[in-house]
């Protein structure tokens, strides 16, 4: 069920959900720009496809920083433009970027929104968490699926690290995913969202 929005009491929303791969990011992306009627997209782009497998497989952590802050600093005018008339809800957007792709031995900056001033930050970002069983069960659908295997989503001390670096995260709001249907998640989003 759709549930209407007071466009006087809300103004439109970029919307960011963040998570290891598997969570179920692409799923609540889908559901919840339905549900408010908003557009889904992702981060980067899926005309960048064939550009980010050979950024992904070269292994070099600058070129894939460089590669994740251009593909979100070129997306901003679609973002901006999508903004005037509705919301926007991003599947994986700066949060995983830094989590992912920052130098391991470095912190994480602490300022970040001064730091890269030339993204469009969202106004709201949420990092769905899973058991890992549930997590690596829909990995392996969507490896299948798609037949595409990313190494990086089964190493164990990058997804420990990138999932310490999420928690810490002050912005980024938490939900738990165990044992809730997609549907559920949405409503919980919903309600931190929008009420």
């Amino acid at each position: 069920m759709r549930i209407p929005l007071d466009k006087d009491l809300n103004a439109y929303r970029f919307i960011a959900i963040e998570g290891l791969d598997g969570v179920g990011k692409s799923t609540i992306v889908r559901l919840l720009a339905e549900r408010i009627g908003g557009v889904a997209t992702q981060t980067p782009d899926p005309s960048l496809r064939v550009k980010r497998q050979r950024v992904e497989a070269s292994g070099q952590i600058a070129d894939k920083w460089a590669f994740y802050m251009d593909s979100m600093v070129c997306q901003r005018p679609q973002f901006e433009a999508a903004l005037r008339n509705h919301h926007v809800v991003c599947d994986r957007y700066i949060h995983s970027t830094l989590a992912y792709q920052w130098p391991q031995d470095a912190p994480l900056p602490r300022n970040p929104r001064e730091m890269f001033p030339k993204i469009l930050w969202p106004d709201l970002s949420f990092l769905l968490l899973s058991d890992e069983a549930t997590r690596r069960q829909r990995l392996h659908g969507r490896e299948t699926a798609e037949g595409i295997v990313n190494p990086a989503d089964h190493r164990t001390d990058v997804l420990t690290l990138s999932e310490q670096r999420f928690k810490s995260m002050q912005d980024l709001i938490q939900i738990n995913t165990a044992g809730l249907s997609p549907s559920a998640v949405c409503d919980q989003i919903f309600g931190r969202a929008f009420q």
